[in-house]
């Protein structure tokens, strides 16, 4: 705030002097009151040029020859006048005769301040104060830093709802990966009686076949006994042991009918003997 910028002093207790000059640049122009009054304490309004946020306040008291301020009060208000001023904050000067500096802990936003002198350094009759400085933020910076910090905040919860995510994907695919059992592979035997060699054992047929065949070779060792009960194929003709008929295979009439003939000598009791001494087990094989 400055009187170049349209800051302006406002008013002051009765028995001061001068309180324009508080905004102005010249130091040999001072505000005056004396030190001792009837009632209350020393004060001085000023109306900032705009309405800000204030955060430093400078005071500064070049006359020698008089008392300066020592303690001090500042409020702040948005309207002037008022019975409901905003405590700023309480501060101490020292005595020096330069500009000194006073940050506000708890800025507010003010557009009037009034500064209350509470006591003074020295014992002179007369207290002056040369100069005051108020700087701050105005409404809309103070909108923009919001809205940076809205920002910052809301990309700070982005990046911990994508870490978030992230951490439970990687959960769930740890989880799929040991719900499924790793596969295992397990030579599975052959079957008994498959074939590949290596002493498998031979089908329950084959040794039928084996046993039936080491009977007929013991009873009748020039001509085997036949495996199988003959069968008729679709000419009519008989086979025995599973073989096609003479006629099945293209055969001529006269070897049919030697074919049939041996087959039916086979079947007939006394032919080679080997059909009737067969165990009635073995023959229904």
């Amino acid at each position: 705030a400055g009187f170049d910028m349209g800051a302006k002093s406002l008013a002051s207790n009765k028995e001061a002097k001068g309180h324009s000059a508080l905004l102005k640049n010249d130091q040999d122009k001072y505000w005056i009151s004396p030190c001792r009054i009837d009632r209350g304490v020393k004060w001085v309004v000023i109306e900032l040029n705009e309405i800000i946020h204030v955060r430093t306040i400078a005071v500064g008291s070049f006359e020698y020859y008089s008392s300066t301020p020592k303690t001090f009060q500042v409020l702040a208000h948005l309207s002037y006048p008022t019975d409901q001023w905003n405590v700023l904050g309480h501060f101490q000067a020292s005595s020096s005769r330069n500009f000194q500096l006073f940050t506000v802990k708890t800025p507010i936003m003010a557009k009037f301040l009034k500064i209350r002198i509470i006591s003074h350094h020295a014992n002179e009759f007369y207290c002056t104060m040369s100069s005051i400085k108020v700087w701050g933020t105005t409404q809309w910076e103070e909108m923009g830093k919001m809205l940076d910090a809205n920002e910052e905040w809301v990309e700070d919860v982005k990046r911990q709802l994508d870490g978030a995510e992230e951490a439970a994907a990687d959960a769930e695919e740890a989880a799929s990966a040991a719900a499924v059992p790793t596969a295992k592979h397990e030579e599975v035997a052959p079957p008994e009686g498959a074939g590949g060699g290596g002493g498998a054992p031979d089908p329950p047929a084959n040794k039928s076949k084996s046993l039936f065949e080491h009977i007929a070779s013991f009873v009748s060792p020039s001509k085997p006994a036949a495996t199988h009960a003959p069968s008729v194929n679709a000419t009519g003709s008989k086979t025995t042991d599973g073989a096609p008929s003479a006629a099945a295979a293209g055969a001529t009439p006269a070897e049919e009918r030697e074919a049939k003939e041996t087959a039916d000598g086979a079947g007939e009791p006394g032919a080679t003997g080997a059909a009737n001494t067969l165990p009635p087990a073995v023959a229904g094989e």
